[in-house]
């Protein structure tokens, strides 16, 4: 494995250890001392935060795709200035725009989500420059500090204001951002220097960079509608209560996605230089592996719902579809759409993107009508995993994908539903890494040697420094 890519991945995945950490005691507590109509209006908050990214018209990916594999050097103090500047009068227009008809409207989410669309897609923009530049200390850190406020601003309303109503959390949430926001902007003077003119904007920028990065953001935005599509339909066909305990699976499933971003924010500087098939090939196998490992956290999270948080415990059927449905989303992002924004196919994967939601709308309204339950938008969710997967698998032909691949998948996938849904949490875990180990070692077998090797490897080298410097 390139060390540029692992020592990017070790620096996120020791500091997500921390993230991972504070998001446990926040996605517990929240739920545990807060009334469902309250815990909703936080998830639905969340929910609608989500799409102002599509606000920036692609604007930000455009960035994104430009500034790829870069490094700060290569950036113009003067170009880059005005690039920010023009975001920022950009964002500030539509900002207005949308904050007064929220107030017209009375409506006091929209408020909330109309001020923090400004400093929430500013916070992107730079958290996207990381990225794309290879920063991922930095983005490390500002990840890590925008949970640790979050947390902080929680726990404070939980315990010692001890708040029940939806208003002061929602402030938290956009003074979270906005202070993040003006200390990356502080950073960004630090990092890229004054410009020789005074920053301007400039609609030639904003044209140019909403016309590069418009398919790629579409692209992200389905892929945002594809993933929450199942909380709408919840929201929408269903009372409070299930939204509720449905979003509070959605929050457990988010522990998958800290511990993967690691993976989903690095490949893509990875990707932007390395193209040998084989290597990319080696490389989705073994994030494949490492997922069927990780969806191994639906076990303790059952037994802890069970024991501290039990008027959710219908929410552990849906929390396994999704989970399950992982499988398929960590390779997906860590490894085929970073592949596609590499090679600059955002119109391939926009065009897949669509195809994927009108399925997932109708394996929605089917499981609906069959089910009439909550978990039915899980198992909808799961189906439209795989249907993804395999437009991937179609689109990226020249890397090789062996049908004992699909095998591996489809058996691992039943057995960790039933044993989740079925079995006792402990009993259930066990008998999983069981089956996973053998399935492995049955189907998977060069791969999972390699990966074991590999951490072999690197454990022993570690310990080699470590030696020389206590010498």
């Amino acid at each position: 494995m390139n060390q540029t890519l692992r020592n990017g991945i070790i620096k996120i995945l020791a500091a997500n250890i921390l993230n991972l950490g504070f998001n446990l005691i926040t996605n517990f507590a929240l739920p545990k001392y807060l009334s469902f109509e309250t815990y909703a209006s936080i998830k639905t908050y969340q929910l609608y935060i989500g799409y102002i990214g599509v606000l920036h018209l692609g604007f930000i990916d455009g960035l994104y795709l430009e500034y790829g594999g870069k490094s700060y050097n290569c950036i113009d103090a003067d170009r880059w200035k005005n690039e920010l500047q023009t975001l920022r009068f950009f964002q500030i227009i539509l900002s207005i725009g949308l904050f007064l008809f929220s107030v017209c409207s009375k409506n006091k989410l929209a408020v909330y989500i109309s001020l923090s669309l400004m400093p929430y897609n500013m916070l992107t923009c730079f958290k996207s420059l990381m990225q794309a530049l290879g920063e991922f200390k930095k983005y490390s850190r500002v990840v890590n500090a925008n949970t640790i406020l979050i947390f902080v601003l929680n726990i404070l309303l939980l315990f010692a204001v001890r708040q029940d109503t939806d208003t002061p959390y929602l402030m938290a949430y956009f003074l979270t951002y906005t202070l993040l926001w003006i200390v990356l902007e502080i950073d960004n003077l630090k990092s890229i220097g004054k410009s020789s003119d005074r920053p301007k904007f400039k609609f030639s920028l904003l044209k140019k960079y909403i016309k590069s990065g418009i398919f790629l953001m579409l692209g992200n935005f389905s892929s945002l509608i594809l993933t929450s599509m199942d909380r709408w339909f919840t929201k929408i066909l269903l009372n409070n209560i299930a939204f509720a305990e449905y979003s509070f699976a959605v929050s457990i499933e988010g522990f998958v996605n800290i511990a993967v971003t690691p993976l989903t924010t690095t490949l893509y500087n990875f990707f932007c230089y390395e193209h040998n098939d084989k290597e990319i090939t080696r490389i989705r196998n073994c994030v494949l592996i490492f997922a069927s490992f990780l969806i191994t956290l639906a076990f303790p999270a059952k037994f802890l719902i069970c024991k501290v948080v039990s008027k959710y415990q219908s929410s552990i059927n849906v929390m396994f579809y999704l989970f399950a449905a992982q499988l398929f989303f960590i390779v997906i992002k860590s490894i085929y759409v970073n592949l596609y924004k590499a090679q600059k196919r955002q119109t391939i994967y926009s065009l897949r993107l669509g195809i994927v939601i009108i399925m997932g709308l109708i394996f929605n309204i089917l499981g609906y009508l069959i089910l009439q339950r909550k978990e039915a938008f899980s198992i909808g969710t799961l189906l439209s995993g795989g249907l993804w997967y395999a437009f991937c698998i179609n689109d990226f032909k020249q890397m090789e994908h062996k049908y004992n691949e699909i095998v591996y998948l489809i058996i691992l996938i039943a057995s960790f539903i039933l044993l989740g849904i079925y079995v006792n949490s402990i009993i259930g875990f066990i008998i999983y890494i069981i089956i996973d180990f053998g399935l492995l070692n049955l189907l998977l077998k060069k791969d999972f040697a390699y990966l074991i090797n590999y951490f072999k490897r690197f454990i022993k080298k570690k310990k080699l420094i470590g030696v020389s410097e206590g010498d």
